[in-house]
Parts: C-alpha cells; sequence; structure tokens
C-alpha cells in the first residue's frame, strides 16, 4: 500500500490531504483510487481523522 500526496490545506486547527492511494493483497486484491483526508490539529498532530474515498465501492472491496 502506498499513497502520492497531490495536495494539502490546513489553517493550524483544521486541514485536508489529497492523494491517490495504490495497493494489492496477496489474495489478489487492488486498489487505486483518489482519496481525502480531513483532519483536526491539536498542537500539530491529527487529532480527529475522517477519510473519504472517491469510490466507495472499491475501498470497501480492498479493505473487506
Amino acid at each position: 500500500y502506498s499513497v502520492e500526496p497531490l495536495w494539502e490545506l490546513d489553517d493550524g486547527t483544521r486541514g485536508v490531504s489529497y492523494y491517490r492511494a495504490r495497493g494489492a493483497r496477496p489474495d489478489g486484491r487492488k486498489i487505486d483510487l483518489d482519496q481525502a483526508v480531513v483532519y483536526e490539529l491539536d498542537e500539530g498532530r491529527w487529532s480527529a481523522v475522517r477519510a473519504l474515498p472517491f469510490d466507495q465501492r472499491v475501498f470497501d472491496a480492498f479493505w473487506a
């Protein structure tokens, strides 16, 4: 599994990171999709995170 960061934006308290996720499992399942992560920052660390895949069906099939 790997990610290719495409862009990130934050204001010091919350932010969003947009990236391309790619990976493969031993059973042959693969993933290749864009995803965003929306997060809150607390003293420079991610304190709350929500992943937003752009194709939920592909995401679910890979992680099931």
